[in-house]
């Protein structure tokens, strides 16, 4: 492994099954090498800064281009929860995949 990869593994195995699909969301929205430039944001993450986390991402452009699946993935990182709408979204376009 590279020690990028080995970061983002190492802190992606910290996280709780929420946060881990919060990230697993973001890198397959945004692709992995945008992910990879919000350093601080990811750092917060994995230090379990959650909050601090959420708010660097609110900042970024990204944010502002789709409000609604932002504030849902930075809820998921502050809060750890999913909120019913994204778990009926979910259930319903992946309906294999097994939800909380």
């Amino acid at each position: 492994l590279t020690p990028i990869e080995k970061y983002l593994l190492d802190g992606y195995n910290t996280l709780s099954d929420v946060r881990k699909r919060a990230l697993i969301n973001l890198c397959f929205n945004m692709g992995i090498n945008t992910l990879l430039d919000f350093k601080n944001s990811l750092y917060y993450l994995f230090k379990g800064e959650y909050s601090q986390s959420a708010d660097n991402f609110k900042q970024s452009k990204w944010y502002r281009q789709d409000k609604s699946r932002g504030d849902r993935i930075t809820d998921m990182i502050r809060n750890e929860t999913i909120s019913q709408d994204y778990i009926q979204f979910a259930k319903n376009n992946f309906p294999e995949i097994i939800y909380p």
